[in-house]
């Protein structure tokens, strides 16, 4: 059942017919196609979709044309992962920096070491006095204000200023039914998940 050379669909598959359970697969984030010629003489095409552990999936066609759609269509699936992946890691990433921003800002405002607002923040909310639940009042509301600085809708909006392209449309659609310019902007935006978040004027 270790079987590396086995895809996970395929062990998947056994592992339900011997216990009843099923057993969640990798998501899917790149794919492959190799060429070989059967004891027939003919040439089979094995399309391979990839996850993190290796073989997720693995079809073997006798018809190229059927090939290049299985191929296509686990393209398009791993570019949507991608975007799902890179979206949440920007989101934890951004939702970290937001909150270092607003304890910036209160240890600016009241003259105290910005790892004690961090350290207070994280206190059981019982035992604080009222001098520093007011201090937390203050880290909460700079803390909400900052939202829609590190947005996700803020990038979009950079992405589709600096190219010119609805990113959302732009993503809808197969690569192969994209222009260039749209091409463009999706890698743009993929790209921007990815390289971490811009804090507003440079600040944390």
């Amino acid at each position: 059942m270790s079987d590396g050379q086995i895809s996970e669909a395929a062990r998947a598959k056994m592992y339900y017919y011997l216990t009843g359970h099923i057993v969640p697969m990798s998501t899917v984030i790149g794919g492959s196609t190799f060429e070989s010629v059967g004891q027939d003489g003919k040439t089979n095409y094995t399309v391979q979709s990839i996850g993190a552990n290796g073989v997720v999936t693995s079809r073997t066609f006798a018809n190229k044309r059927q090939a290049d759609l299985e191929e296509t269509r686990i393209m398009r699936q791993a570019e949507l992962n991608g975007i799902d992946i890179g979206e949440q890691h920007y989101n934890n990433l951004a939702d970290s920096k937001r909150f270092s921003r607003a304890c910036n800002i209160v240890a600016d405002e009241i003259g105290a070491p910005v790892n004690m607002i961090k350290e207070l923040m994280h206190r059981d909310p019982k035992t604080i006095t009222p001098i520093e639940q007011d201090v937390v009042k203050r880290v909460t509301e700079h803390y909400d204000s900052l939202a829609d600085d590190f947005s996700l809708d803020a990038v979009r909006k950079d992405v589709e200023t600096d190219t010119g392209v609805d990113i959302d449309k732009a993503i809808s659609k197969d690569a192969s039914k994209r222009s260039s310019d749209e091409q463009r902007a999706v890698k743009t935006y993929i790209s921007r998940l990815y390289d971490g978040v811009k804090c507003p004027n440079g600040n944390l």
